[in-house]
């Protein structure tokens, strides 16, 4: 969840690129990072998992709403 003083989080996915047998990923607010196959693998498979724990954390919230005012 962002704080008061962050910019809410960007809504479209960062650009990967690929270059000399690195990967880069850079988003909003030139933040960039380069990896190696192997990290960037490794970061896209918690990527994946945090995604979906947070997609039902929201799930979760937005059903528990629906119930509060039922």
């Amino acid at each position: 969840m962002a704080h008061w003083n962050e910019p809410p989080p960007p809504q479209t996915p960062i650009t990967i690129t690929i270059t000399d047998g690195l990967v880069s990923a850079s988003g909003p607010d030139l933040a960039a990072v380069q990896m190696t196959p192997q990290v960037a693998i490794a970061t896209g498979i918690r990527l994946i998992e945090a995604a979906a724990q947070a997609q039902g954390q929201s799930d979760v919230s937005a059903s528990r709403g629906l119930r509060d005012q039922a």
